[in-house]
């Protein structure tokens, strides 16, 4: 598998992840309703659930005020739709109520990497780091397999012993807990990196 195709493949399985209802498409509503599952498991109040609802519902929104912001101040790395037509059009159906498509979603990712990889990673690391700090319900700064199984079930992931992989693979020390520097940068591995054997990807793109 060439490197296009397995970043390719990385970013299908975030939507499939984060596409609850297994239709292929993704709304602001399923987002909303994304975050309110993770309120309901975790008896999630503010500012914490609304943090969790803005990364999940408004991402593209950010993504593109950011990026245009950095255009009109003629900095590299601007977003403008000329060079990022398929990202103004992911945010732009998403605000009109309308679903995104697998193809749109990694269509727009692609692009955004290509445009601005340092724009995407900042806010993708803001973001993980919000599922984090649920998880982390004893606010100790680590997490468990156990956290790690409880919050990636809200996010459709059902399969346990896949997800006890996954720690195992992120917990190289063995310590039983990692922390949220480490969880964050093997999200980060799995969505730009190239490693095969990545913690995450090992698991997750298994073929």
């Amino acid at each position: 598998m060439t490197d296009k195709k397995f970043m390719d493949l990385k970013i299908r399985t975030w939507f499939k992840m984060n596409n609850i209802k297994g239709n292929g498409q993704m709304s602001k509503t399923d987002c909303a309703e994304i975050a309110d599952i993770f309120k309901r498991e975790y008896e999630l109040k503010d500012p914490q659930y609304s943090l969790l609802k803005k990364w999940l519902c408004e991402g593209w929104d950010i993504l593109v005020k950011e990026g245009q912001d950095l255009a009109n101040s003629g900095k590299k790395g601007g977003l403008t739709p000329d060079n990022a037509a398929s990202i103004f059009d992911v945010s732009e159906t998403l605000n009109k109520g309308e679903a995104i498509t697998e193809d749109q979603y990694a269509n727009a990712f692609e692009q955004l990497v290509e445009v601005n990889q340092g724009l995407f990673q900042k806010n993708f690391e803001m973001m993980v780091g919000s599922f984090f700090d649920i998880y982390d319900t004893d606010h100790d700064g680590k997490i468990t397999a156990d956290d790690m199984i409880r919050g990636l079930r809200c996010l459709g992931i059902q399969q346990d012993e896949a997800v006890k992989m996954m720690f195992s693979n992120i917990d190289t020390e063995k310590k039983g807990n990692i922390t949220k520097p480490v969880y964050v940068g093997e999200w980060v591995e799995f969505m730009l990196g190239t490693r095969k054997d990545g913690a995450i990807a090992s698991v997750l793109c298994r073929q």
